[in-house]
């Protein structure tokens, strides 16, 4: 899948829905091209997206 914007590739929606669901490592590695972490900040709702190293 080439890298797009805004959860596109190629100009196509590839996820939707809340952020929780959607914004899932396999996915976001996949739209991005590298290895990436998706977690849940401790003490809120808010998703940390890191690097995988």
């Amino acid at each position: 899948m080439d890298r797009g914007r805004r959860g596109t590739a190629r100009g196509r929606l590839v996820a939707c829905g809340a952020p929780a669901e959607v914004c899932t490592a396999p996915l976001l590695s996949e739209l991005y091209g590298r290895p990436l972490d998706v977690m849940q900040r401790p003490g809120t709702d808010e998703l940390l997206i890191l690097p995988t190293r």
